[in-house]
Formats: structure tokens, sequence, C-alpha cells
């Protein structure tokens, strides 16, 4: 399955440079699902402040079905994207990692009782 993520980028400054290359990986609980990167490499200089973006990610349908289910029979899903950010400003390339965490919230047994409820 392919996914489209869209974002925006700001540039509050002005600065001029290009974002070339953004792959990320996507893991789901403990198992790598994902990948991922730019749809377009994004341009920006002293009269462009914000753009907006696109990701494309392909995800493995069975290993995010798995652990999106396995983490809800605990309540919490966790998921991870990381990779190495590349940007090209005033010549220079520059590369630097990033990660983001976070866990998201999944309560079955509230959606189940509500429906076994009268």
């Amino acid at each position: 399955t392919q996914v489209l993520v869209d974002f925006i980028v700001m540039n509050p400054y002005g600065l001029k440079f290009v974002l070339d290359d953004f792959p990320a990986t996507i893991t789901i609980g403990n198992s790598e699902t994902g990948s991922g990167n730019l749809s377009k490499a994004l341009s920006f200089d002293e009269k462009v402040f914000s753009r907006e973006g696109t990701m494309l990610f392909k995800v493995n349908n069975l290993k995010a079905i798995y652990n999106i289910a396995r983490g809800a029979i605990n309540g919490e899903v966790s998921y991870r994207v990381d990779g190495q950010v590349k940007i090209n400003a005033y010549g220079i390339e520059f590369q630097k990692p990033y990660a983001y965490k976070d866990l998201i919230t999944i309560s079955i047994t509230d959606d189940i009782i509500k429906l076994l409820a009268p």
C-alpha cells in the first residue's frame, strides 16, 4: 500500500535552501513496516516563507496490521519515524539524522462495551 502524507515546511527567516531528500523509515511496535521519501524536492528563497510538500510511503500491510492489532490489545500503539534529512543551502549539502516517536492510544475494550450495551 502507498500512503501520501502532506505537510508544510516553514522558512520564517527567508533562507535560501533546497530540501533535497527526506528519506524515512516507519516502525510500528518493534517492526519496520514501511519507508518513504519526498515526492519532489522543495526549494526556498528569501521570498518563500512556507511550502507544502508530500511524502510518499510504501507500507507493508501485513506487518502494520499485525503490530497495530497487537498494540490495540495493550491499549496503545507505539510508532517511530526516522531517517536522514538532506538540505542544500548556499552551495553546501547538509545531512542530519532525525527521529520522531510517539504513542497512539487505542481502547478497543471501550468500543466493545459500547457495542454490547443496550
